[in-house]
């Protein structure tokens, strides 16, 4: 009896140290999970950007590591339009691809690119590339490695909005009237407005660009298009528009001023430029609202 009752205890010790040590060890691996996704700003995914659509823009928590282990929990919502979210995800995503791709022209795209940096654009694009390689993790789907998939979606896609017809040429810019245009400015959809001064070319530059002339009182046909540009990114930050440090545009101008490498939108207007172009920037984007609400 006493033999019985030794071996019984034995056994729940022997069962208590092994449940002990898998928690352990579980825990030290989802701790170094956590840990390597706070070296580098989470991806902000599309899904991200739609729940903040009204908002700026949140970057994801630790708990983004979930969505990394279950693939299923993914959906690209850019739009609902097919046409819209392919193109969406090019644009948003070009940057990363130029990045990551194996791709012969890119990998000599990113030899010439490197060798014009300076040290702190050195480190911020390592860092970048760093982000890019979590978000294709995270979104495989996004194919950040393969820019031809993604032109293939957004070219065998059917679209299912006057805005998916026009980005695939269905729908010819020129046949809109000035009514349906401004219309298309005024619905509020962020994902038209960010791609609107490349389909609705001339019409930025036959009405925006010659009233923004007025507003500011300078006939400098390129300055007055350098403060249109940041007043356009300017008005699709204040409507939730990704302008984080990682975002599309901010590691462009990363590029093309060492200054602003890490910093966000906002910031970058701040501390960059000089308060003439920032108070002309106000100025356009009073105008800007006046158009598109």
């Amino acid at each position: 009896m006493g033999s019985k009752r030794f071996f019984a205890v034995v056994l729940l010790l022997l069962l208590a140290f092994l449940a002990w040590h898998l928690y352990a060890g579980k825990d030290e691996k989802i701790n170094n999970e956590v840990n390597q996704v706070k070296e580098v700003s989470n991806p902000v995914t599309p899904e991200v950007r739609k729940k903040n659509k009204a908002n700026t823009v949140k970057l994801q928590q630790d708990s983004d590591v979930e969505v990394v282990k279950d693939k299923e929990l993914v959906e690209v919502v850019y739009d609902d339009d097919p046409v819209v979210n392919a193109s969406m995800l090019l644009k948003e995503n070009i940057l990363c691809i130029r990045h990551l791709s194996d791709a012969k022209n890119y990998v000599e795209y990113l030899q010439r690119f490197k060798a014009r940096l300076d040290k702190n654009q050195q480190k911020f694009y390592e860092d970048f590339t760093h982000y890019c390689q979590k978000l294709n993790q995270q979104h495989p789907e996004y194919h950040l490695t393969d820019k031809t998939k993604l032109n293939q979606q957004k070219n065998n896609a059917q679209a299912t909005s006057l805005w998916g017809k026009i980005i695939k040429g269905e729908q010819l810019v020129g046949e809109l009237t000035d009514s349906e245009i401004r219309g298309l400015l005024s619905a509020g959809d962020i994902n038209i407005l960010t791609q609107a001064p490349q389909y609705l070319r001339e019409f930025y530059q036959k009405v925006v660009h010659w009233d923004l002339e007025s507003v500011l009182q300078n006939h400098q046909y390129d300055y007055v298009e350098y403060i249109q540009n940041y007043a356009h990114q300017l008005y699709l930050c204040q409507q939730g528009a990704d302008c984080s440090e990682y975002s599309s545009t901010m590691v462009m101008l990363c590029y093309l001023n060492s200054k602003g490498c890490g910093l966000d939108y906002n910031n970058y207007i701040l501390q960059v430029l000089t308060q003439g172009q920032q108070a002309d920037i106000e100025l356009a984007l009073d105008y800007l609202k006046s158009q598109y609400n």
